[in-house]
């Protein structure tokens, strides 16, 4: 499990590295509103949530919702990741397939270089897959 919780954790880390701030327009679809979503539940420490915004067979694998919030948690205590995030994440924008059900959402770092953070749209809700 700890492989994938090591994975899972830089999903979020990318997403932590972001600069201070929302951009002037704030996200522009669903997909960008989900990925700033996800960011503020896993700075609130709200691991439920972020499980619950991931890909379904990632937190099967990990042994349900509920085993991956623990595991989440436990994580973030050990290395203090969640100590120094920003208050808000910026989006620079977002690339979705033609049927709209995936895509990737772009997010800036620190220093202002593009993150990737993938989604993809299973019966109507979003999730991160990568």
């Amino acid at each position: 499990m700890k492989p994938v919780l090591a994975r899972l954790g830089a999903v979020l880390l990318a997403a932590s590295v972001v600069l201070s701030g929302c951009s002037s327009s704030g996200p522009t679809n669903e997909a960008e509103q989900f990925v700033v979503d996800y960011y503020k539940a896993g700075r609130a420490g709200d691991w439920e949530t972020v499980c619950g915004s991931l890909d379904p067979e990632v937190v099967t694998a990990l042994g349900g919702k509920a085993k991956c919030a623990e595991g989440l948690r436990k994580e973030s205590k050990a290395n203090g990741e969640l100590d120094n995030l920003p208050a808000d994440l910026e989006v620079s924008g977002s690339d979705m397939a033609a049927d709209g059900n995936n895509g990737q959402v772009r997010v800036l770092d620190k220093n202002g270089r593009e993150q990737v953070v993938k989604v993809v749209r299973i019966k109507g809700a979003w999730y991160i897959t990568g």
